[in-house]
């Protein structure tokens, strides 16, 4: 079923609550029915071809992931409607959704995305893989996906390393959209680290660990001069990290 179809469908429940509560009450469908709402509200024409197009590819190669407790779907859409929805961004633009969309599907599957067997080396099938999305949606989009691929590490560099060193090269020297697009990612993985528990708390507190430093490290984008914020999308992303740091610091205590 098409992205836009949703947005048929009744969303009187899920416009103005927040997204997470979005999330626990009605699942994926109602994901998909907040985000519906908003690409139809917010563009028209090539655009909303566009950005369904970029959710089809998405949902096709993330059909059976799952990441804790739901499907990796949901994830995805939480980080566009933070994209298109969220007061931390000024202007709507379809590239940003596209790329929100899409912005896990190169460090997951990049080897699908280029048609190649596992035998090629991941960094070469990442390449591969994101010149599939240059041709299919543009440099811009596959652009921000590669700046939002979690880094291979370096021989003798550990995950956490180099995740710490690309969120710092992203918030000080990303592409805009590739900046607000990892905002929108952190915010989406870190806050959901918060209501994880029970089951997965082994698995909580190393997320809340590899996350800890990102809410001080993504500050950084407020001073850049060429990310243009409004006063309202600067306190909305100065509110969300202290809520991140907040919300890390319980997970941690309970170490």
């Amino acid at each position: 079923m098409a992205l836009l179809e949703y947005g048929e469908k009744d969303v009187s429940e899920v416009i103005g609550t927040p997204i997470q509560i979005v999330s626990e009450t009605y699942g994926t469908d109602g994901l998909r029915r907040r985000l519906a709402f908003e690409v139809l509200e917010s563009f028209d024409g090539q655009d909303l071809e566009f950005i369904d197009d970029a959710y089809s590819l998405a949902t096709e190669v993330h059909c059976e992931d799952r990441r804790q407790r739901e499907p990796v779907e949901n994830h995805l859409l939480r980080v566009a409607i933070r994209g298109i929805s969220g007061s931390h961004i000024d202007k709507k633009d379809a590239i940003m959704v596209a790329g929100n969309l899409l912005h896990d599907s190169v460090e997951d599957h990049s080897w699908s995305l280029a048609k190649q067997e596992r035998s090629t080396p991941e960094d070469e099938a990442r390449q591969m893989a994101l010149e599939t999305l240059t041709g299919r949606f543009g440099i811009e989009v596959s652009t921000m996906v590669g700046w939002m691929t979690n880094p291979l590490p370096r021989e003798g560099q550990n995950k956490i390393e180099a995740y710490r060193e690309q969120l710092d090269a992203i918030a000080k020297n990303g592409p805009w959209r590739s900046a607000l697009g990892k905002f929108g990612e952190i915010a989406d993985n870190c806050l959901d680290v918060y209501w994880l528990g029970g089951a997965y708390r082994e698995g909580v507190l190393g997320l809340a660990y590899r996350y800890s430093a990102a809410p001080h490290i993504f500050a950084g984008i407020l001073e850049r001069s060429d990310i243009v914020l409004s006063r309202a999308a600067r306190k909305y992303i100065t509110d969300q990290l202290e809520l991140i740091d907040r919300r890390l610091e319980v997970v941690l205590a309970g170490e």
